[in-house]
């Protein structure tokens, strides 16, 4: 029996309970893994006690206002109206105010027995008078107030947490290669829950490991900017591959050579896949290139 808030996490190499627990603005993310655990169930056991603290320690106590608080000003709580009568307009001045239970209330003062400026006065003194001005708050609810839990079969749990061991299969290559950003497509698609699209990271080995070789240093190709430059504090390079031909438009025959992929900054690459990938890029290269010429 598996509680609120925490999910079975099985990708690549990486098999552990997730626990996601928001408590007013903060969120707790941690993971509770199989192997330093000992077992899946002492990784379960764990995730739970790591989310009842958190649950003691930290209660909900975010108020907010009443959506439908009136406004504080009694002139904007005051208004004018005129209704047709059986022989002449009926004409007055509304107040408008919340009681001591946060019930809007409403009077009128009639323009024909009082006149235009004292009806005025008197529904002013009304909403001013009668009008609790403290705000009604109440406070965000807690998705953790009720407590739920669900069922996965124990066996199911094993049987996933035994698959995708992607690092058993990966050879060793350059490391400057490892280290950078693992960032490679290709376009087989094969149906799993949603469609995906296969991306090779042989392919996109080989393009940073030429890139190294002719260049001796990532950096991307629009911009220039080398990330271990711009902060020195890292300690691997960092770069994406884009592919200049989209990936919406491979199938599982296309072959795609290493010259026709690129070497991409995070913000680049982000800003060329913002709508049409082929004219952003060449867009984005005649940008650069006028702003190095200028």
């Amino acid at each position: 029996m598996v509680p609120k808030g925490i999910i079975r996490f099985d990708y690549g190499s990486t098999h552990a309970w997730r626990v996601n627990i928001s408590r007013d603005k903060a969120k707790f993310v941690e993971y509770f893994y199989d192997g330093p655990s000992g077992s899946i169930e002492n990784g379960l056991r764990r995730a739970i006690l790591f989310r009842h603290e958190i649950l003691s320690a930290f209660p909900v106590t975010v108020e907010v206002h009443y959506k439908r608080a009136l406004d504080p000003n009694p002139e904007n709580r005051i208004s004018r109206h005129v209704e047709p009568g059986k022989l002449s307009q009926y004409v007055y001045w509304r107040a408008t105010w919340h009681d001591s239970e946060y019930k809007r209330k409403t009077r009128n003062f009639s323009v024909a027995k009082l006149g235009e400026e004292q009806a005025r006065r008197q529904a002013l003194e009304a909403a001013t008078e009668n009008h609790n001005p403290i705000p009604k708050r109440h406070v965000l609810p807690d998705a953790h107030a009720t407590e739920s839990w669900k069922s996965m079969l124990r066996s199911e749990v094993e049987r996933v947490a035994s698959l995708n061991d992607y690092g058993a299969r990966r050879n060793d290559t350059d490391s400057a290669v490892d280290e950078s950003y693992p960032f490679g497509y290709e376009g087989l698609r094969r149906a799993l829950l949603h469609m995906s699209i296969e991306r090779d990271r042989a392919l996109r080995n080989k393009k940073v490991s030429q890139f190294l070789a002719l260049h001796g240093k990532l950096f991307c190709e629009l911009c220039g900017m080398n990330f271990r430059e711009r902060y020195p504090f890292l300690k691997k390079d960092i770069i994406e591959v884009h592919h200049t031909l989209p990936l919406a438009q491979l199938t599982s025959a296309t072959i795609i050579q290493a010259d026709e992929l690129m070497l991409l900054c995070s913000n680049c690459h982000t800003a060329v896949h913002q709508g049409d990938a082929i004219e952003n890029l060449a867009l984005a290269r005649a940008q650069f290139v006028s702003a190095v010429e200028a």
